[in-house]
C-alpha cells in the first residue's frame, strides 16, 4: 500500500480500491500521482499476460471514476472540493483547506 503515500490523505479513499483491484487481478501499478490538480493512476496487466487485445473494462471504468471524482474531492481532507488555481498550480481543495494555503 505504499502507493497511498503518493497522494494526499483526501484521495486515499479513491486510490485504495484501485490498489486492491490491481492486487486481486495481479496487475502492476506503474504510477500514482497528481497532475494538473487531479488524480492519475497508471497500471499494466503485467508480464505473462497473453496479448489477445482484450481490455479489462471493469478496471478501466474504476480508474476513470476515481480520476473523475478526484476533481470534486479535496486532496487534503476528502471533503467536497473544486479544482482551483493556487498561485500557478492547479489543486483540488475544499474551502477550508484553500483558506489554510
Amino acid at each position: 500500500m505504499h502507493w497511498l503515500k503518493a497522494v494526499g490523505a483526501g484521495w486515499r479513499n479513491l486510490v485504495k480500491p484501485l490498489i486492491e483491484l490491481c492486487d486481486a487481478k495481479n496487475y502492476v501499478i506503474l504510477q500514482v500521482k497528481e497532475k494538473y490538480g487531479t488524480l492519475r493512476f497508471y497500471w499494466s496487466y503485467g508480464k505473462g499476460r497473453p496479448d489477445n487485445g482484450d481490455i479489462d473494462e471493469a478496471m478501466e471504468s474504476a480508474v476513470e471514476r476515481a480520476e473523475a471524482n478526484s476533481c470534486r474531492t479535496c486532496e487534503v481532507c476528502g471533503k467536497y472540493a473544486e479544482l482551483r488555481n493556487t498561485g500557478g498550480w492547479l489543486s483540488t481543495l475544499c474551502d477550508a483547506c484553500i483558506a489554510k494555503e
